[in-house]
């Protein structure tokens, strides 16, 4: 992907799937625009409401990179 958005599909999966290496190197892209970290906030946090929640450990892990 050439766009920081674009990676947020594979962002939400990593995040899901409990993949915190993949997160980390993801975030590293995404985190590169304030806009986009707080869009990977309010789309991680929304997974949960269309029936994807993280485990706990994941959710604590994807607010400390995009949420504060």
């Amino acid at each position: 992907p050439n766009d920081q958005v674009e990676w947020m599909p594979f962002l939400q999966a990593h995040a899901f799937l409990g993949d915190e290496k993949e997160v980390k190197t993801i975030s590293t892209r995404v985190n590169t625009e304030p806009f986009y970290r707080q869009l990977a906030c309010k789309n991680i946090n929304a997974m949960t409401e269309h029936g994807y929640p993280l485990a706990p450990e994941m959710q604590n892990y994807v607010d400390e990179l995009f949420c504060q």
